[in-house]
């Protein structure tokens, strides 16, 4: 092929697609240099099929000149021939483009006249499944999905287990922010090539996404390491040098066990994840989640369902303030877990079993009652909470029955509607519009819905409009990227209250301020109490 760079045009744009099409863009090709703004695409061409071209620079400039390509064919760079996983070389520059509906990840792209020669040699054109992350090189989350029955199963069988290690790379987003993104694709590459060196030839090796790594192994259940953290965190230790200069990719560790109550890989991963963020808060290298209890024992998930239905569970609450008045404007309520064995647990320490085990619902409605009691506690001592932040899971915001949940409380409780806000985590664009029709029923019975985004998830590319949500709450990480200030006036113009979360010292709220945040918490403001702690507090 020649010289010239291979590139993905986007043609046209339309809903519920073209909110994909971003997110698709980003996983199938990890060093697009930029992305297109597909809400103001969709704007210009309303009611148009999404369509993707993959070809070369040198063509698509040629068609443009030739009149073949409208002023809405917008360019993406992709710097690589190879497009991982797709198992086929974009071939010779041709003026004569092929072109499909672009509406689901595996329906990848090759240029015509590649996919007529092999049709005129009798050869079946199909699409190679995506098993190794064209950066790294390591496998795929999806690919790993795929062996985890095999897994669970060989775990079984041969009187092993399953032990998952999850390294989250910090500060990727960061260097991308200050260096660009080709400096920070070749930091993940170096680390993944290190620690590749270092394993084991059976251990399996997966990018699960972003900066974040994962390592399978099945181990025998008498020769579980209680270490390998430390052996991990030597090989990485040494500065990687990125273009001639030293870069110091810092990593969290996350562990997690398989046990008789977590068999799923899926789960463990989770779990393991969840670690390696308990570490990263707690200021720690390595946190694991045996010697966290994740309640490994079945005996110990009916110790979870007494906490739920005795008096074991606490909700701690931090104040968000308001930052033209200085005055409150809520409460996020924060669940824990008084364990008489293991003392106060954070929910990264039994959530995903609740998740397992159905008794995410019972815990909602715990929450939502200890709530109501807490709000009435405050009234009688003269106190009012403006509103209280309820946080919901993705999976149950995707789950039509928590609505019932929702307004069985308001209608048995009579709980002021005013007062309750329910908070979700921006997993992925796709996950959230799965819930969109739950959180639409919510806030028309007046319940106010605040988005949670973590870890720069939330893109320019994101529907602020019509997203049904009352909040959006931003972390530092968000907030001190290059992407903040557009995204920030995106949300404030489509009428959404802007919140910083996280807000550790005067430099990020005075960011905060800068943006347009209205509210803002973290433990520069207040730190989380429980409720008598914040009635003195307030008084």
């Amino acid at each position: 092929m020649s010289a010239s760079r291979l590139v993905a045009v986007i043609l046209s744009a339309a809903v519920p697609e073209a909110r994909n099409l971003t997110r698709w863009a980003r996983e199938a090709f990890s060093r697009v240099e930029t992305f297109l703004d597909l809400a103001e695409l969709e704007a210009r061409h309303p009611g148009e099929t999404p369509a993707l071209i993959i070809t070369d620079e040198s063509s698509v400039l040629e068609a443009r000149q030739q009149g073949k390509l409208g002023s809405s064919a917008i360019m993406l760079a992709v710097p690589d021939l190879v497009l991982g996983g797709f198992g086929e070389l974009i071939e010779s520059p041709t003026d004569d483009f092929f072109v499909l509906p672009v509406t689901k990840a595996e329906f990848f792209l090759r240029s015509r006249r590649a996919i007529h020669r092999r049709a005129e040699a009798g050869v079946t054109v199909t699409t190679p499944p995506v098993t190794n992350d064209p950066l790294t090189r390591t496998l795929t989350r999806t690919a790993l999905m795929e062996l985890a029955p095999d897994l669970e199963a060989a775990a079984q069988s041969e009187n092993k287990r399953l032990v998952v290690h999850v390294f989250d790379v910090k500060g990727v987003v960061r260097i991308n922010e200050l260096f660009g993104r080709a400096v920070g694709d070749k930091l993940l590459q170096a680390f993944a090539e290190r620690l590749a060196a270092a394993l084991r030839p059976e251990t399996r090796f997966v990018r699960s996404g972003g900066g974040e790594f994962a390592l399978i192994d099945l181990v025998d259940v008498r020769a579980i390491e209680q270490d390998r953290f430390s052996e991990f965190m030597s090989v990485l230790k040494t500065p990687f040098e990125i273009a001639g200069d030293p870069v110091r990719a810092d990593a969290t560790i996350g562990r997690a066990v398989q046990t008789e109550a977590m068999e799923s890989l899926d789960l463990l991963l989770a779990l393991a994840s969840a670690a390696a963020q308990d570490a990263r808060a707690s200021g720690r290298d390595f946190a694991d989640t045996e010697n966290q209890p994740t309640l490994p024992h079945p005996a110990e998930i009916e110790q979870l369902q007494q906490a739920i239905a005795g008096n074991d569970l606490r909700l701690h609450y931090q104040r968000q303030i308001n930052l033209k008045t200085g005055a409150m404007a809520g409460v996020e309520s924060l669940l824990r877990w008084e364990n008489p064995g293991h003392g106060l647990l954070m929910p990264s320490s039994f959530l995903p079993l609740a998740a397992q085990t159905g008794q995410l619902s019972a815990i909602t409605r715990w929450v939502l009652r200890r709530a109501m009691a807490d709000v009435e506690t405050a009234r009688q001592r003269g106190m009012r909470l403006p509103r209280v932040s309820i946080n919901v899971g993705a999976l149950e915001v995707a789950n039509a029955s928590l609505t019932g949940v929702i307004r069985a409380f308001l209608d048995e409780t009579g709980f002021p509607v005013s007062v309750l806000d329910i908070e979700v985590p921006f997993t992925s664009e796709v996950g959230f519009l799965a819930g969109g029709s739950v959180l639409e029923t919510l806030r028309s019975w007046g319940v106010s819905v605040t988005l949670e985004v973590s870890g720069g998830a939330l893109s320019a590319a994101f529907d602020f409009v019509s997203a049904p949500v009352d909040r959006i709450k931003i972390d530092t990480l968000l907030l001190e990227s290059g992407r903040a200030a557009l995204i920030a006036s995106k949300a404030l113009a489509a009428g959404k209250v802007l919140v910083a979360g996280g807000i550790e010292n005067p430099k990020q709220l005075a960011t905060a301020r800068s943006l347009g945040c209205t509210e803002a918490q973290g433990h520069y403001l207040g730190y989380p109490q429980a409720t008598p702690e914040l009635m003195a507090a307030a008084s």
